[in-house]
């Protein structure tokens, strides 16, 4: 079972603490002011793209394919009414290594995105995401 603790921070700010005692700072605020970490929504955005790139690795690192970078960038629009759930989310992996192809990036991307990626199954099917990756 994965356990997290939520301590309120005091304003809007919490900090969230795993079984593991990894703690992540969340916060959030009016446009323009500071905060102290991300808030749910970008956290969210975070998780889909980790997971993604994660599955990604594995899948390409049991094929023997070298990955020398990678990056994922992830953008997403809200809906104007509460609650204001993502509507369209793009995520763009952009990918350098040694044989890394159209066919293997398919391949993966395909199976994370489809079978693997445990934060894009517990989504909504109404919300359009949209792939790309780009083999540098």
């Amino acid at each position: 079972m994965i356990k997290i603790v939520s301590n309120w921070q005091g304003g809007m700010k919490f900090t969230s603490i795993d079984e593991r005692g990894h703690e992540t700072v969340i916060d959030s605020g009016p446009e323009g002011v500071e905060t102290a970490g991300s808030t749910p929504m970008q956290l969210f955005l975070a998780s889909l793209a980790s997971c993604g790139a994660m599955d990604i690795v594995n899948i390409l690192n049991k094929r023997r394919l070298k990955i020398e970078s990678f990056r994922v960038e992830i953008d997403g629009v809200r809906a104007d009414k509460v609650p204001k759930i993502y509507t369209d989310i793009a995520i763009r992996y952009h990918i350098s290594g040694e044989r890394i192809n159209q066919r293997e990036m398919d391949r993966a991307v395909n199976l994370s995105s489809e079978k693997l990626c445990s934060v894009k199954a517990m989504m909504k099917e109404d919300i359009r995401i949209k792939i790309d990756y780009f083999i540098e």
